[in-house]
């Protein structure tokens, strides 16, 4: 069903991931495996998708991806690694990813191939060779979220893919001053599960503007 169809559901509200991905200055290498690190940047529009991880039996983002990308680098598996994940119905503009392969990473080939590979609602918009050990994850510095709400009566069908109907009256104002308690630095460690299995106790201070 339409992602807009789906009861009060906030995967139904536009997620924009603008992620900014931390990579060093040295020069594309190969890393310890023999293999190479490449990154790019996707959007995609998350309607008919079970989200970005993929699922067995059901059609996800990553998962269309690797297939691709085994095409386009000649049969080579590669497994790819999101700076985040994005559930059902949910979209991204600038989702980071990152993969080690054993094939040559041709930039500008593999994105003609990957532009014929992956349907109209999955696009890569950049791919570059990476620096040994560059993880989309591990190595973003910041994530944007932006959810869009509908307060009407009626929404155009060209936008209810898109943003959340709320079908009762809100107070903005009210809202946006509850919304400002959570800015600053937070202690995320309760939501780092590579922390408490390294058993990590220091501080993971992020910061919510």
């Amino acid at each position: 069903r339409d992602a807009a169809q789906r009861p009060m559901k906030s995967y139904a509200a536009l997620l924009v991931l603008l992620l900014v991905a931390c990579t060093t200055t040295a020069p594309p290498r190969p890393n310890a495996t023999g293999c190479a690190d490449a990154q790019c940047r996707l959007c995609y529009c998350g309607t008919r998708f079970a989200g970005w991880a993929r699922q067995p039996s059901r059609m996800t983002v990553q998962g269309l991806l690797e297939a691709a990308l085994g095409t386009a680098l000649g049969g080579h598996e590669s497994r790819v690694v999101a700076a985040a994940r994005t559930d059902a119905g949910v979209h991204a503009l600038g989702q980071v990813v990152s993969f080690s392969t054993a094939a040559r990473v041709d930039p500008p080939r593999v994105l003609r191939s990957l532009e014929k590979l992956l349907p109209p609602d999955v696009r890569v918009l950049h791919l570059v060779e990476a620096s040994s050990g560059f993880h989309a994850r591990h190595d973003a510095i910041a994530k944007r979220y932006r959810y869009h709400f509908a307060l009407h009566a009626l929404v155009s069908p060209f936008l209810a893919p898109y943003v959340m109907r709320v079908p009762v009256r809100i107070d903005v104002d009210l809202m946006a001053r509850a919304a400002r308690l959570l800015e600053g630095p937070l202690d995320m460690r309760s939501f780092a599960s590579h922390l408490a299995r390294s058993g990590v106790t220091g501080p993971a201070p992020r910061r919510i503007t």
